[in-house]
């Protein structure tokens, strides 16, 4: 199965997750902490396949990778992020922020 292409602010709230150090690598596996700082997800990657899961709503329900998972492969080098850029999101509470616009990510 392929990921569709995720909206444009899961690029941004991956840079966010970087930026405020809410993901925590071990080997191949991840868990990224929601902004909220209520939910944490988990990230699994295998290298041989290239293959990502993620728990989290967009990966699951979606079918495009969710920002923990973008947010890992940012991490790992396999997408390449700029640093001062990701700086630019931190500590954005992006579950509010998309609450309030209803989950509408163009506004």
């Amino acid at each position: 199965m392929k990921w569709n292409i995720p909206p444009r602010i899961k690029v941004y709230e991956a840079l966010g997750a970087i930026a405020d150090n809410r993901i925590q690598i071990t080997g191949n596996e991840a868990q990224v902490v929601s902004s909220s700082g209520n939910k944490t997800y988990e990230v699994m990657y295998n290298p041989q396949e290239q293959a990502i899961t993620s728990n989290d709503n967009g990966s699951y329900w979606q079918g495009y990778l969710g920002y923990p998972g973008i947010a890992f492969l940012m991490k790992k080098g396999i997408l390449k992020y700029d640093q001062d850029i990701a700086q630019l999101f931190k500590g954005i509470k992006w579950k509010h922020i998309n609450t309030n616009f209803k989950d509408d990510y163009e506004k």
